[in-house]
């Protein structure tokens, strides 16, 4: 996950230093920390495809091909974390109206779609019909592992055996903060959280 940050963020970071760090926070993300310690399938894919993903939709409407291989890469991500194309709906539909003269544009967003919907047919008719089975992915909860409790998100704590005592991750969280003192840094470092 790491890296598929660090290299897709290299036109949005293009020094070294902070997309390191920025790389290293995503994969530190508590969200995918729990979730990997759940044994969530579909939270590991998404957060080694989410970043490749976001830089493909950032400019997927300027060509065929690109809105094809976004409507691939949707897919496969819905796949395994069915919200996905939800929030690719969602996206699609504010790009469309701020382009609401390009027709050209709005075809192609109007075809990832449909296309990602289209690959995924059997199970997409399901979504459409029962749309709470959208929140589910690949992998399910293990049995005793109890669910995160918010202060255990604050601090880091993915939770499982393997856990680092929760005053150990309140440093990291204390030296994040502190790089944000340096004013020339700083805007950096907030990109990069």
């Amino acid at each position: 996950a790491g890296l598929s940050a660090h290299l897709a963020a290299r036109p949005v970071l293009p020094q070294a230093e902070p997309r390191a760090f920025f790389a290293a926070t995503y994969a530190l993300m508590p969200a995918l920390l729990i979730g990997i310690s759940n044994g969530r399938l579909g939270m590991i894919v998404l957060a080694i495809a989410l970043p490749p993903l976001l830089r493909l939709a950032w400019r997927c409407d300027e060509s065929w091909q690109r809105a094809g291989v976004m409507a691939l890469a949707i897919a496969f991500t819905a796949a395994w974390v069915p919200i996905t194309w939800f929030f690719a709906v969602v996206s699609a539909i504010v790009s469309a109206a701020m382009w609401r003269k390009d027709v050209r544009r709005r075809a192609r967003l109007a075809f990832i779609v449909i296309a990602s919907w289209a690959l995924l047919f059997p199970v997409s008719m399901d979504w459409l019909r029962h749309p709470s089975t959208m929140m589910r992915a690949a992998g399910a909860d293990m049995p005793g592992v109890k669910s995160r409790s918010f202060l255990d998100v604050l601090l880091l704590q993915p939770g499982g055996p393997a856990s680092p005592l929760s005053y150990v991750s309140v440093g990291l969280l204390l030296a994040a903060a502190a790089t944000l003192i340096q004013r020339r840094r700083a805007r950096r470092v907030v990109v990069g959280w």
